[in-house]
């Protein structure tokens, strides 16, 4: 028993050095692929589609030669080198693009400690409001685009401050379920950035406390909560009216009986990135409406 265990132990270390082995060979290949890469080209390797288009937004796109595989807005990105993500990079593939930096957010930082080895990488804390203006500062210093971050970083803080008052409706925002599979929801933290947006709005968090485990909350709860109004966000083209349809069984819910029940769908609605200001935008007449109501 004790001698198969060495074994096991004996072929993970070998697998291991196997790996870094290859990296290390990899990256001396890339150093004789790309003679020609100045020192002083910037060459971007981002691993969240919030970053991406954050990058993308600040106006360094083309320096852009590597994104993570849900990387799919604006449409250039689908023609750029996809290499996993964040959770799953693809080291190798990553190391031979030749990255000047490649960018990650900071809680899947511990995924790319072995790509640290040998590429410049870059964590991004990217949760609440507070960090994306932060990281979005710090992401323009980085990229050279100082003046572009800091109005981007100027819009959030104008345009997502809180608009809460006493009169505002308790909403619970929820990322939208599996259809006819109604039996835990996952909703949005109020101290995050979709939070942020849904203060922004003028509508208060129906989920009061800040919450740093799973955003996961059971129909029981839901009940106890008892919104004024629920926010279903679904990231797809087309509204599914059957989300609906599954929250109405919850009859003795207020925003049940009032028929305060919304669904907004769009691609982008799940990505904390710029396109978030319009989301706000969106969910600020739905408010205003229930604040009339309640």
């Amino acid at each position: 028993m004790r001698r198969g265990l060495c074994q096991v132990r004996w072929l993970w270390a070998v697998g291991i050095f196997a790996a870094i082995s290859a990296l290390v060979g990899l990256v001396e290949w890339r150093q004789l692929a790309h003679p020609l890469v100045s020192t002083n080209t910037r060459r971007y390797v981002s691993l969240s589609p919030a970053i991406t288009e954050t990058l993308i937004a600040l106006g360094v796109g083309a320096q852009l030669v590597g994104v993570s595989d849900y990387c799919h807005y604006p449409k250039q990105v689908e023609t750029i080198s996809h290499v996993g993500s964040g959770f799953t990079p693809r080291y190798e593939a990553i190391v031979a693009l030749a990255p000047t930096t490649v960018f990650v957010e900071r809680v899947n930082a511990a995924n790319t400690e072995s790509l640290a080895r040998f590429v410049n990488v870059e964590s991004m804390p990217w949760l609440t409001l507070d960090d994306v203006i932060r990281s979005t500062r710090r992401l323009g210093n980085i990229v050279g685009h100082g003046l572009a971050s800091e109005q981007l970083a100027q819009a959030y803080e104008s345009q997502l401050k809180s608009r809460v008052t006493v009169e505002s409706p308790r909403v619970l925002l929820v990322m939208a379920h599996s259809p006819g599979e109604l039996k835990e929801i996952v909703f949005i933290r109020r101290n995050s950035i979709h939070g942020g947006v849904l203060e922004a709005a003028g509508a208060r968090n129906a989920v009061g406390e800040d919450i740093s485990g799973a955003p996961r909350m059971s129909l029981e709860q839901v009940i106890q909560q008892n919104p004024d109004g629920i926010v279903i966000l679904q990231p797809a083209t087309e509204v599914d009216v059957r989300l609906i349809d599954d929250w109405r069984r919850l009859s003795v819910l207020r925003a049940v009986q009032t028929n305060q029940i919304r669904v907004i769908a769009a691609p982008e609605v799940a990505i904390p990135g710029p396109r978030l200001l319009e989301l706000a935008k969106r969910l600020a007449p739905i408010a205003a409406a229930w604040k009339k109501s309640v």
